[in-house]
């Protein structure tokens, strides 16, 4: 199947110079133009009938745009439209996922915005006897990839777990391989 490519002549103010558009060009301005109002209430995966959330992320947003305007022009669906479906499916679940966990995080009293960093030395001391085990279990330790990197960081900073545990934060800085491997989550 071949591809009809064209091309929009416009002008610049003064009508003299003419000025060549691509079609990506048009589509992306057609697309600004599409609001949430036009997103479809449910999600348009195949065999997925979930909603779509009032409050959608950047990405699904984009994406939502784009499979609007892709249906619009083709004046239903095809191959690209179900494709474009499946990937806008798994954004809503990972959507719906988010808004759940959140939920959670909310009813236990977990901070979701900001952190308070003064609060947390509390935070772990009531939660002492629930991390001691996960902390000195070396048999769980020996198993656990991230922990055999994180002690092999901290020997090559030459430091040791309790040292470590009574380190302020100002006084770990980049060039640590502690603190360059280490991510959240």
């Amino acid at each position: 199947m071949h591809q009809l490519f064209f091309k929009v002549l416009t002008y610049s103010q003064d009508l003299t110079e003419p000025k060549e558009v691509d079609e990506e060009e048009v589509q992306s301005s057609l697309a600004l133009a599409i609001t949430q109002e036009n997103f479809p209430t449910r999600c348009p995966g195949i065999l997925c009938r979930d909603k779509v959330p009032s409050e959608v992320s950047k990405d699904l947003f984009v994406a939502l745009q784009k499979y609007v305007a892709m249906t619009r022009e083709q004046c239903g669906h095809n191959f690209k439209t179900a494709q474009l479906g499946m990937q806008i499916c798994a954004m809503v679940r990972r959507d719906h996922r988010k808004m759940e966990q959140l939920k959670i995080a909310t009813k236990k009293g977990w901070p979701i915005i900001s952190i308070d960093f003064k609060k947390i030395p509390g935070h772990v001391v009531k939660l002492q006897e629930q991390l001691h085990p996960v902390v000195h279990n070396k048999s769980f330790h020996e198993q656990q990839h991230v922990w055999k990197s994180f002690e092999a960081d901290l020997a090559a900073d030459r430091w040791t777990l309790p040292t470590f545990a009574k380190v302020w934060n100002s006084v770990l800085s980049s060039g640590s391989a502690t603190m360059d491997h280490a991510c959240a989550g």
